[in-house]
């Protein structure tokens, strides 16, 4: 595995609230990251793109705004990525990456 979540799962109540994990990046390499959501109408992600160094972790936060309870799925999308000068959002399009849904 490319990237790991920790905690692995997100449990928000239908009332809202926030919920904040660690990517960790175990790739032996610089990563570029993006979170992607299946229900982007009750979640916000901060940051959607990013960077990981080797061995590294970043925070992420996951925002969920009241409304219905609803079944919602993470896509974690990385690229290993080794130049220091660039913007992650280039990266992820439009050409395919490696994803792992969780």
């Amino acid at each position: 595995m490319v990237i790991a979540l920790e905690p692995a799962t997100c449990q928000v109540p239908a009332a809202g609230g926030t919920s904040t994990h660690q990517i960790l990046n175990q790739a032996g390499a610089r990563l570029a990251f993006k979170v992607k959501s299946s229900n982007n109408a009750q979640y916000r992600i901060k940051p959607v793109f990013g960077f990981i160094e080797d061995g590294g972790k970043t925070a992420i936060d996951i925002v969920r705004q009241a409304g219905p309870r609803r079944r919602t799925s993470w896509s974690f999308s990385s690229r290993r990525f080794l130049r220091r000068k660039t913007i992650p959002e280039r990266l992820f399009s439009p050409e395919p990456c490696k994803e792992k849904s969780l």
